[in-house]
Formats: C-alpha cells, structure tokens, sequence
C-alpha cells in the first residue's frame, strides 16, 4: 500500500529522535519555571479526616503548599481539577 490508512510516512523528525538529538518539551527550560505536584490518597475510599502540609511547605524550594476540601466528591477520575499560580 502506498497512500492512505497504514501507509507509511517518511517524517524529517525522526532522525534526530532516533539519534539522540531530539528535544521533547520536557526537556524545555524557562525562567522563574516551576513545577506542580499532586498527591492522592494512598488508600481507595479512604475517608481523609484532614490534611497537615506544614512539612511540604518547609522543604527546600517550595513556593507553595495547599490543600483543599473535596466536598464530598466520591469519583475523582471523574472530576476535573483545574490550578494556577
């Protein structure tokens, strides 16, 4: 097959990829860049009583810590969760 569904595609990206020579956006780097961590409970239909995060605020580094009420969400594969800095 030479054209359509399954043909193949000669793409200029794949050399440098293939190479080593490539770059991904993780490998991208801005000024004043941080970085977003979020941790779920370890334990499935875990009822979390509070959340304490005085240790993750004083680590090397962060700029912020925070954690917030769920308000009674039971699915949160099924919310979406939107933060900014």
């Amino acid at each position: 097959m030479t054209e359509g569904i399954g043909a193949r595609v000669l793409r200029k990206e794949d050399e440098r990829f293939l190479t080593g020579r490539g770059r991904f956006v993780a490998d991208l780097r801005a000024d004043g860049e941080l970085h977003f961590v979020l941790l779920r409970s370890l334990h499935a239909s875990a009822r979390i009583r509070g959340v304490d995060v005085s240790r993750a605020a004083a680590g090397a580094g962060v700029v912020s810590a925070a954690a917030a009420s769920l308000g009674g969400a039971r699915n949160l594969s099924r919310r979406a969760v939107a933060c900014g800095v």
